[in-house]
């Protein structure tokens, strides 16, 4: 009789619905030699499985099948084997998704985390085999968490699925929706639209900014000038230095999605007006005398910060500063010709000045004429007795 031998599988064992199961076995005759090409398979589950020394199949039924192996010589001598193999069902992968929750909202351009985990007994860990898709934008990508922040507006039906190496599948769905980003807004206080102010004033520049999402953006507040160009960041500026014209001003501020909102506003700025002086005393030339008090008096005024005649200086080429204000009255004054300057600037730096002459003369001494008694003259004094 020929000989066989089987030597896989073993007996007793248990393999997994769709796993690839290698039969093989040796048979050899004394009068044939070797026969396992001729070595039958049969399953009283699914029958004829196949011939030959090896097979591999992944066509069993569920359930445990007496499997028969025999093989015949050339002059009708048989062996056989039989042999238990158990077929058990494939356990499907078990997939849950841990973010974001079902029915979640989020907003246009955030940062949204697809979290899920896939587990399976023939696989252990298929979490990177995860794959996620929307209704809306289609495949969104693979693997157990997916950092996404180019989701459409509108309410997806995330699906995540998973399979393992036998074909077995989980699929896990939630709802998410994406709102539109709502824009900053930004509000202007100062100065007002359409205003003018002088060169070289200081103007304050107030807005603030609040978003939806991000809360007060006043901060990020940046303004702009169209003839000067960046102006400084934040909710309140102070600025001397803007060109003379007609600016348009912007506030402009983003949120962290990159939605912008700009305000404008023109803003008009002249120039400064100088002051306006005159001299009321003493006359230009005028002529007075060393010791004599002299008056002098001036008003100044200016079309943005009105009378300044308390800020009139005078000075002279001969004494130096001789005071301040719209009037002074010295008589100190060196003899000579002084060339006196009047002078006032304003608070943008403005000046007017006034040059005046002031001649200072000597005072002569007094001329003392004695008419009687004659110098040298004798006079006889007359004694009474009383």
């Amino acid at each position: 009789d020929p000989v066989l031998a089987v030597t896989s599988p073993a007996d007793g064992t248990t393999e997994t619905e769709g796993v690839s199961i290698s039969f093989a076995a040796t048979a050899t005759d004394a009068e044939d030699g070797d026969l396992s090409a001729s070595i039958s398979w049969t399953s009283n589950l699914d029958g004829i499985l196949g011939t030959g020394g090896s097979l591999a199949l992944t066509t069993l039924s569920v359930g445990t099948h007496a499997i028969t192996v025999a093989v015949a010589d050339g002059l009708g001598a048989t062996d056989s084997q039989p042999l238990s193999l158990t077929i058990v069902p494939n356990s499907a992968p078990v997939l849950s998704i841990t973010a974001p929750a079902d029915g979640a909202s989020t907003f246009e351009g955030v940062l949204v985390t697809l979290a899920a985990t896939a587990s399976d007994t023939e696989d252990g860990d298929l979490s990177s085999s995860i794959s996620w898709t929307s209704d809306l934008d289609g495949a969104l990508g693979t693997g157990g968490s997916l950092d996404l922040a180019s989701l459409s507006v509108g309410t997806h039906a995330i699906t995540a699925n998973v399979s393992d190496s036998l074909g077995s599948t989980d699929l896990q769905q939630i709802s998410l929706t994406v709102a539109p980003n709502s824009p900053p807004v930004v509000t202007l206080t100062s100065p007002a639209n359409g205003a003018s102010e002088t060169e070289g004033v200081s103007i304050a520049f107030a807005a603030s900014a609040s978003d939806a999402e991000d809360g007060d953006l006043t901060a990020a507040i940046t303004w702009t000038s169209d003839l000067d160009g960046a102006l400084g960041t934040g909710g309140a500026l102070a600025l001397t230095s803007l060109s003379l014209g007609t600016h348009t001003i912007t506030a402009e501020v983003s949120d962290s999605l990159g939605a912008t909102t700009s305000e404008p506003l023109t803003l008009t700025i002249v120039p400064n007006a100088d002051p306006v002086l005159a001299i009321t005393s003493p006359a230009d030339g005028a002529t007075q005398t060393e010791g004599v008090s002299v008056a002098f008096a001036a008003t100044a005024t200016d079309a943005e910060d009105g009378d300044l005649s308390a800020s009139i200086s005078w000075t002279s080429d001969l004494d130096g500063a001789l005071g301040t204000g719209g009037s002074l009255a010295l008589t100190t004054l060196s003899v000579g010709t002084h060339t006196i300057t009047v002078a006032v600037i304003d608070s943008l730096g403005a000046t007017d000045s006034q040059p005046l002459t002031l001649t200072i003369a000597p005072n002569a001494d007094p001329v003392l004429a004695v008419t009687s008694p004659a110098d040298g003259t004798t006079q006889t004094l007359a004694l009474k007795n009383t």
